[in-house]
């Protein structure tokens, strides 16, 4: 059996939940009983080695699920949820056709349900007339190549060709047919190490709407290029230049059939030390995004901003001291829309956290505290949100081993606060889950 390999998995997952939006803020729309979740889930992965050169494999996903949400614009009686369906399969395989060339092919296919349902029934949409109903297709062919030349360079190259569909019952069919073709290559010198990749794609869309038919293309080349040196056997010095885009995906097309992709580009520069448990990571970053995508004041439409920009610095850090392990993460950045001149909305300039935990007799305990410092509610209001912080606990047990038990107190204090103004977050909540994990 040592030529098949295969796992499964399946689970359930559900919560009473919260009443998603506070309803202090909409007293007379709301309806103020929690919006539950219910989740299962279900997937296997088979991989069969046919030869010394060659496996072929087989990947099945199915997950249904069921949210509930409030509506601003609803009644107190109202009882809003959204139901979604999910499947995929795949087909893939590997082969080794030299020594130096390996092979990979993957072939996909996903179909997707979603639902809105007010009182157990259809509804119309907040914005339109059509029903709540939402149905898609995609089909994916990745090619994926790897070809080592010399002992320190390696060349990669393939392509992805992505064929999607996707409806609502009398508002829109919409068709995006992708073409991606890529190539990278990365070199080892002595102390230096270099990567450079370079991708084109082309993103056509057609969308039916309201019976008018409206076409949309994207062409877009990006790239990186990436440089390090090894100081020594703990100091590394790295940088990279990189860029890509976003197109706009199938509800902004439906909205605003002539958007074009947003465009990013990003700079990094950063040292790292190891030695031992010891790591700290340093690194300097700046970001542009042109041609920014963003809906407007009702939600109606989505427009193309001219440029927003971020950049700050990252610190990361890990150690072991006295029998505890320590991670540490912190970011202070100026996220920013230029084209307006004012914060970009709900991104926060400074965050972190920090974890702490040991192991005691077999057991595994820890602590997390994470903080947040004030954010911008949107683009369109006055409201910053207030800075906010967070402790969890954590602890885990191998019973044998095969099976671990874990649990974990989220937002252990019950803290109140909003990532978006008027919605409430979880309060505190405790999970509890049992790993399986066979041994061959």
């Amino acid at each position: 059996m040592d030529d098949l390999k295969f796992n499964f998995n399946a689970g359930q997952s559900g919560t009473k939940g919260f009443s998603s939006i506070n309803p202090a803020y909409y007293p007379t729309a709301v309806n103020p009983d929690n919006d539950e979740f219910r989740s299962a889930y279900a997937g296997g992965k088979f991989e069969k080695k046919l030869n010394s050169d060659l496996s072929i494999g087989l990947r099945l996903n199915i997950k249904n699920s069921i949210t509930g949400y409030d509506n601003s614009s609803g009644a107190t009686s109202e009882i809003n949820q959204f139901k979604v369906k999910t499947n995929s399969t795949g087909l893939f395989a590997r082969k080794e056709i030299t020594e130096k060339w390996i092979s990979n092919i993957d072939i996909s296919n996903s179909n997707f349900l979603y639902e809105d349902l007010k009182n157990g029934s259809l509804v119309t949409t907040t914005y339109d007339s059509s029903l709540g109903r939402y149905h898609g297709e995609q089909n994916i062919l990745r090619w994926f190549n790897t070809y080592e030349i010399g002992k320190s360079s390696v060349v990669t190259f393939g392509s992805d060709l992505n064929r999607e569909t996707f409806g609502q019952t009398i508002n829109y069919d919409l068709n995006r047919n992708t073409n991606g073709y890529f190539a990278g290559l990365s070199n080892r010198y002595e102390k230096w190490d270099f990567q450079g990749n370079l991708r084109t794609d082309n993103v056509k869309v057609s969308n039916l709407s309201s019976g008018v038919l409206a076409n949309n293309a994207t062409n877009t080349n990006s790239s990186l290029v990436g440089v390090g040196y090894q100081f020594d056997d703990s100091w590394r010095l790295s940088s990279t230049i990189s860029s890509g885009f976003r197109a706009p995906n199938a509800y902004e097309i439906s909205l605003s059939p002539t958007l074009v992709a947003e465009k990013h580009t990003s700079q990094e520069i950063g040292v790292t030390y190891i030695a031992n448990d010891n790591l700290i990571r340093t690194t300097y970053f700046q970001s542009k995004t042109k041609n920014a995508i963003t809906i407007n004041d009702d939600y109606t439409a989505y427009t193309n901003i001219g440029e927003v920009t971020n950049s700050g610095m990252e610190l990361t850090a890990r150690t072991k001291l006295a029998g505890n392990s320590i991670k540490l993460n912190a970011v202070a950045q100026d996220p920013w829309n230029s084209t307006a001149s004012m914060a970009l909305a709900r991104r926060a300039r400074q965050y972190g956290s920090i974890d702490i935990s040991r192991p005691i007799q077999g057991f595994s305990f820890g602590a997390k505290f994470f903080v947040s410092g004030q954010r911008k509610n949107s683009d369109y209001d006055t409201v910053w949100l207030g800075g906010y912080s967070l402790w969890s606990f954590y602890g885990s047990h191998d019973i044998n081993n095969e099976l671990t038990a874990r649990v974990r107190l989220e937002n252990t204090f019950n803290r109140q606060y909003q990532l978006a103004y008027g919605y409430n977050t979880p309060g505190r909540g405790i999970y509890a889950t049992l790993h399986y994990h066979p041994k061959q």
